[in-house]
């Protein structure tokens, strides 16, 4: 806790800092060219066109060229389209102008200026809805011909390109100069400033200066301090598995351009601290888990290009191998690449882009040799485990989410998914992006903001006051996006969690992974919500995971226990059986407190997306496909006989790879003064109790009547301290919180 303020009060005074300190940086005067690469690097570049990894991009700039090089040609009507647009003919302009700083042959340089400049004539982006992002493009290649092509250009041709570069800039959502939107999140942090003022600016820094001067005092003053802290969570941002490792390609789009110019890294070298981020954002079966808003969940089509892009342009920065081979596995051994024909995504990677960047010294190691299990420390508080990296593993992704950005992230705080052969405990509801007459309301629809966004379609924890409304629902707080960096660390909402303890063990298939923390900030009103999460992983392959999660609330409203599946659950008495779709595993969830829950499911045709009566369907049921996991609905669980006050919700779940449950006997609870155990096969987990006491008796005696001997016994929550346990210590720190048994 000490540590968390005294980071967030320095993060404060250096923002405040910047306001007052000139840039850091400018580029080279009256040297060119300096746009992703330098006169000196060239050369280097030259010879790798034949290595194995460039030579796909080599043959394809090649291919381009072929096909375009020496027609009169612009923009032309796109087929069944309203638009004028072609990405493609945007990259052989670039290949154009890349040919000519490479052969100084001329006729390069024309043809990719006098292309541009008819395509500047004809571009016509009606229907595409953000068209910021062509627009963007346009930007990027105007800066390539104006640096690549400098010593070849007339100074009315440059005067040209920078015309038509304002004039696109001006057609930015963030406005001219760059004044509009937010560093945080939104489209104002991905490729407006970070790529396309960017480049812009360092191409025509030597006639237009003042470029280079409205790009960068925001980007030092607001966007460096902003990633620089997310970056400490060991993830680029929180915006989830889709829209994150988009938004984080900009992050490294900046740090490329500015860094290919022989000029200082802004971000310090923070950006290792993610390379590995979205390797472990995928479960067994190579989809991702579902975080924040993303395509995946509607029509399961793991986005590889994106996060092969994303993990190659943060290996030419971080030298990562793991990355590297992550980027070759989803980039096709380096042989796809991406021109935004249909205008609306700017992730673009090029043949020339690669080949400028590829670094051909730095070898892929394959990621499967690293650990199964990843932690995002503060200010986040996300795990991603698995028991091996094998298609049959079983994994969990656990998540206290301590700061949130809203914009495409969920009110998850203190939320888990479980998968072993399929989605047990799942994410409920789907994401379709976009406002027209086929997107079901979008992003702002109902059913993305009321439902999809909310604490309900995630295994959260809700404090109800009233269930027959939306707002007594007892859903986690909704927050517009943050107005500046600033305002996020100050504005106590957008800190709706604390991380109390974390702990993993997790090797070869066996061990545990802890995870606990504060949920109260993230509810309305004045409320104590503490969860725990602890996952073990047996070894064992009939039931690979035991999973244990431990709610402790002092509200004056009713906690309920949140799980969501994508079958109907089976209930009887105090257990909730879940299969998955193909019958091939199964969760088993035991409720040991209370000891009389209350145990409801709402779901099915007309009832999925349900909240107080009312199913948040947009009319979209048309958008679930066989694939998709939109969920069946869930599982509610409270307390019978009590409604409020303090409460506790202790839940057990075995997890089976068959199936069917194998257990011999059934999860049973034990309480004693200080602990509420859950004894099952071969584990004795017992969460600590809150004490009133100021002095604790760190002594604890337990007698083999009621826990087996060859059992493997864990205490969590835990004070920091030494504990002795039937006469061994143990340690106990502020950061884990755990005793595991020797």
């Amino acid at each position: 806790m000490k540590r968390t303020l005294l980071f967030i009060l320095f993060t404060l005074i250096s923002v405040s800092n910047i306001f007052s300190r000139n840039i850091p940086v400018t580029p080279p005067e009256n040297v060119h060219p300096r746009l992703l690469f330098t006169a000196g690097k060239l050369p280097q570049i030259q010879k790798t066109f034949s290595h194995p990894e460039n030579l796909a991009s080599y043959e394809e700039s090649e291919k381009l060229l072929s096909e375009y090089l020496g027609k009169d040609t612009g923009f032309t009507p796109v087929k069944k389209k309203t638009f004028r647009w072609s990405g493609k003919l945007v990259a052989a302009i670039e290949a154009s102008a890349f040919k000519y700083a490479v052969t100084h042959e001329k006729k390069y340089i024309d043809w990719a200026y006098k292309t541009f400049i008819n395509c500047c004539r004809t571009i016509d982006l009606t229907g595409i809805y953000d068209d910021y992002r062509p627009y963007g493009q346009m930007i990027l290649t105007a800066a390539e011909i104006y640096d690549w092509g400098y010593d070849s250009l007339s100074k009315k041709q440059k005067d040209e390109l920078y015309n038509q570069t304002v004039s696109f800039l001006k057609k930015l959502q963030i406005g001219y100069p760059p004044k509009k939107g937010k560093a945080v999140a939104g489209h104002s942090a991905e490729s407006q400033l970070l790529r396309s003022y960017l480049s812009a600016a360092i191409a025509m820094y030597d006639e237009h200066k003042d470029l280079w001067h409205m790009t960068t005092e925001w980007f030092y003053r607001e966007f460096v301090p902003a990633r620089k802290f997310f970056y400490e969570s060991r993830s680029p941002n929180f915006q989830g598995t889709g829209y994150g490792p988009y938004r984080a390609l900009f992050d490294l789009w900046s740090s490329l351009l500015i860094t290919q110019m022989n000029a200082p890294e802004p971000y310090e070298g923070r950006l290792s601290l993610w390379s590995r981020y979205f390797i472990y954002n995928r479960r067994p079966d190579k989809m991702t888990w579902h975080i924040g808003d993303d395509h995946a969940i509607e029509k399961m089509n793991y986005n590889n290009f994106r996060y092969g892009a994303n993990a190659f342009l943060n290996s030419v920065i971080t030298k990562d191998p793991y990355a590297k081979f992550f980027a070759k596995e989803n980039l096709g051994d380096f042989k796809k690449f991406k021109y935004n024909d249909n205008g609306e995504n700017d992730d673009v990677l090029t043949p020339v882009q690669f080949l400028i960047l590829n670094d051909v010294n730095l070898t892929p190691l394959d990621y499967k040799s690293l650990p199964s299990v990843y932690y995002a420390p503060f200010p986040l508080g996300e795990y991603f485990a698995a028991s091996s990296w094998k298609e049959n593993a079983a994994a969990v992704h656990l998540k206290i989410g301590e700061y949130t950005q809203a914009n495409h992230e969920h009110q998850d705080s203190g939320s888990f998914e479980i998968y072993c052969n399929g989605l047990l405990a799942a994410t409920s509801g789907y994401y379709v992006s976009g406002f027209g007459k086929d997107s079901n309301g979008g992003y702002k629809g109902e059913h993305t903001q009321k439902y999809y966004h909310s604490s309900v379609s995630k295994n959260t924890l809700l404090l109800q006051s009233d269930a027959e409304t939306y707002e007594g629902y007892g859903l986690q707080k909704r927050l517009p996006e943050a107005k500046s960096f600033e305002n996020l660390l100050s504005d106590e909402n957008y800190h709706r969690a604390k991380i109390t303890a974390h702990f993993d063990s997790l090797k070869d298939g066996k061990g545990i992974v802890f995870l606990s923390g504060d949920i109260s900030n993230a509810y309305e009103g004045k409320n104590s919500v503490h969860r725990s999460m602890l996952c073990c992983f047996t070894g064992d392959e009939e039931k690979p995971i035991l999973f244990f999660v431990y709610d402790r609330i002092d509200s004056k409203k009713k906690g309920i226990f949140v799980l969501n599946s994508l079958t109907e659950p089976q209930i009887q008495k105090n257990e909730v059986l879940i299969q998955n779709r193909n019958e091939k595993s199964g969760l088993k969830n035991t409720t040991l407190l209370p000891l009389n829950p209350e145990i409801t499911k709402t779901g099915g045709k007309g009832h999925e997306w349900e909240i107080a009566g009312k199913n948040y369907s947009n009319g979209s049921e048309t958008a679930v496909t066989q694939k998709s996991e939109s969920g069946w609905g869930r599982i509610e669980i409270s307390d019978s006989s009590r409604k409020s006050g303090r409460q506790v919700l202790f839940n057990a779940m075995e997890i089976f790879s068959d199936g069917e449950s194998s257990s011999k006997e059934k999860i049973r609870l034990v309480q004693t003064q200080k602990f509420d155990f859950a004894v099952t096969e071969g584990f004795v987990v017992g969460f600590y109790k809150i004490s009133d006491s100021k002095t604790e008796d760190y002594k604890i005696i337990l007698s083999e009547k009621d826990f087996p001997k060859n059992t493997k016994l864990i205490l969590c929550g835990l004070p920091a301290g030494k504990w002795n346990l039937n006469g061994k210590t143990y340690e106990v720190t502020e950061e884990n919180r755990i005793l595991v048994s020797r």
